[in-house]
C-alpha cells in the first residue's frame, strides 16, 4: 500500500514541476517502477502506470524511459479487465514517447505499438481512443 501512495505521490509532483520528474528518473526510478509493473497486484500496477505516465509528460525524462525498454514492458504487460485506467495510462505515456521527435523510432517498436493500441481501441472509453488516435498519428508521422 505504501508503495502505492509513493507512486501517487511522486507523480502527483513529477505532473506539476518538471525538475522533480528529472530527479526521480536520473535516482534511478525507473527499473524498481517496471519491476512493480511485474507484481500480481492491480492497484500496485494502476499506481505504477500512473507514475510512468506523469514521468512522461517531461521530455527530459524519455532518454531513460527508452534505456530501460519502458514500452516494451508497457505493451507486453498483463493488463487488469478490472482496472483499464491501467492501460488508458499506458497508451498515454506511450503516446508522449511517439510526440518526442528526438526519439529514435526503433525505441518506439512501431508495428507491436501500432498493435496494441489497435487492440486496446474501446469506442466506450473516448480519452482512450483519443490517446490512441493521437498516438498511432505520430507515429505514422514519423516512420516513413
Amino acid at each position: 500500500e505504501s508503495k502505492c501512495y509513493a507512486c501517487m505521490a511522486i507523480g502527483s509532483l513529477a505532473s506539476t514541476d518538471e525538475a522533480v520528474g528529472t530527479q526521480f528518473v536520473s535516482m534511478g526510478l525507473i527499473p524498481s517502477l517496471l519491476q512493480l509493473l511485474s507484481v500480481e497486484d492491480e492497484q500496485l500496477n494502476l499506481c505504477a502506470v500512473y507514475l510512468v505516465d506523469k514521468l512522461s509528460l517531461h521530455e527530459d525524462t524519455h532518454p531513460r524511459l527508452h534505456v530501460y525498454r519502458t514500452v516494451s514492458h508497457l505493451i507486453n504487460h498483463e493488463y487488469a479487465t478490472e482496472l483499464p485506467h491501467i492501460r488508458t495510462y499506458s497508451i498515454g505515456a506511450i503516446r508522449r514517447l511517439c510526440e518526442n521527435t528526438c526519439t529514435d523510432i526503433e525505441h518506439l517498436m512501431v508495428k507491436e505499438t501500432t498493435e496494441f493500441m489497435a487492440s486496446s481501441c474501446d469506442f466506450g472509453d473516448i480519452e482512450r481512443c483519443r490517446q490512441i488516435v493521437s498516438g498511432i498519428c505520430h507515429l505514422s508521422l514519423r516512420h516513413e
